[in-house]
C-alpha cells in the first residue's frame, strides 16, 4: 500500500490564497507538498493545471485575465513589468476590453533570461521600465506600453493611429512622451 504524503493543508491553503491561486511550483514544494502529489494534481486527471513553466493555477477552469497576468509575472520573475495592451488596459487607457485570450506582454531586465511561452510574450530591455503599479500589477508607462503594443505586425496602421490618437486625446500621455 502506498504511503500517504503528509503536508500542512492550512499552510498550503494560505499560500494559495496569498498568491490568488497562481503559485510558483517552487513555493508549493517549499510548503511541503511532495513532488509526486504536485505531479498528480497538475496531471491530466488532476484538480490543478500548469499554466506556464514553473507556474501552477490551482483550479482546472479557464484562467481569468488577472490570473493570466499574474502567471506571466510569476513566470518572468520579480523584476518583470506588464507592457503592451495589458498595461494600457491596467492604466485604463483602452476603450474596449481586451479579449480574454490576448497574449500578455512582459518586459524584463536585459540580464534576466526568460523566453516567451504559451500566452506570455517576454521582451528584455536595457531601459528601466519604472515602478508603476496599476490595479495591483507592476506595469510599464503608458508611452512604453503604446510602443510595445504597436510594434511588430499584429496591429494595422489604422489601429496604430487609432490607439495613439486615443491615448493623446484622453491625456494619458503627451506626444513628447511617445
Amino acid at each position: 500500500m502506498p504511503r500517504r504524503a503528509h503536508y500542512d493543508a492550512a499552510t498550503l491553503d494560505a499560500l494559495i490564497r496569498q498568491h490568488e491561486r497562481v503559485v510558483p511550483r517552487s513555493l508549493l514544494l517549499l510548503a511541503g507538498l511532495p513532488r509526486s502529489t504536485l505531479t498528480d494534481l497538475t496531471g491530466p486527471r488532476g484538480r490543478w493545471q500548469r499554466i506556464l513553466p514553473g507556474v501552477v493555477l490551482t483550479h482546472r477552469g479557464t484562467p481569468t485575465v488577472a490570473e493570466r497576468r499574474r502567471a506571466a509575472l510569476v513566470y518572468a520573475g520579480p523584476e518583470a513589468r506588464i507592457g503592451g495592451m495589458h498595461a494600457l488596459d491596467l492604466h485604463r487607457a483602452l476603450r474596449d476590453p481586451l479579449p480574454a485570450d490576448a497574449p500578455v506582454f512582459v518586459v524584463i531586465p536585459d540580464g534576466v533570461h526568460r523566453t516567451s511561452s504559451s500566452f506570455c510574450t517576454v521582451e528584455r530591455s536595457e531601459r528601466d521600465p519604472g515602478d508603476l503599479v496599476r490595479r495591483n500589477f507592476p506595469v510599464t508607462s503608458i508611452a512604453r506600453a503604446c510602443a510595445d503594443a504597436t510594434r511588430g505586425h499584429t496591429m494595422s496602421p489604422d489601429g496604430v493611429r487609432e490607439l495613439m490618437s486615443q491615448v493623446l486625446r484622453e491625456d494619458h500621455c503627451t506626444l513628447r512622451d511617445l
